[in-house]
């Protein structure tokens, strides 16, 4: 099973979880006589519900698509930047390194200027 199959059947649990938030704020608001409070209870449930429908189809999209939302693409998106900055971890053995019988001009990696090369 993927990371994203996961991700997408624990969305259940956050959902779950801010569906009884607002259950009990609604249970305490019957019992609240206050308008101001009543409303501002009415707010705060509607945001609740808002918030499990956002999560809940975070993770329907997720088991749809078979990819995360966020995570794994930002994952991806930063392993690209490093890539294309020339992070010594995204790089192969001798990158920047001048080729045998080349002159000084010649590198494996294309992005690092002769002056910065180190033999």
């Amino acid at each position: 099973m993927g990371t994203s199959i996961l991700s997408g059947l624990f969305a259940v649990v956050p959902a779950s979880v801010l569906l009884a938030v607002s259950f009990f704020i609604l249970l305490a608001l019957r019992k609240s006589e206050e308008k101001n409070i009543k409303t501002f209870g009415y707010v705060v449930v509607t945001l609740l519900w808002l918030s499990a429908v956002l999560v809940f189809a975070a993770g329907v999209y997720s088991l749809a698509t078979g990819r995360g939302c966020c995570m794994e693409n930002m994952r991806h998106y930063k392993k690209q930047q490093m890539m294309r900055s020339g992070h010594p971890e995204f790089m192969w053995p001798g990158a920047g390194k001048t080729m045998p019988g080349c002159g000084k001009g010649m590198h494996y990696n294309k992005s690092i200027p002769a002056e910065n090369v180190t033999q």
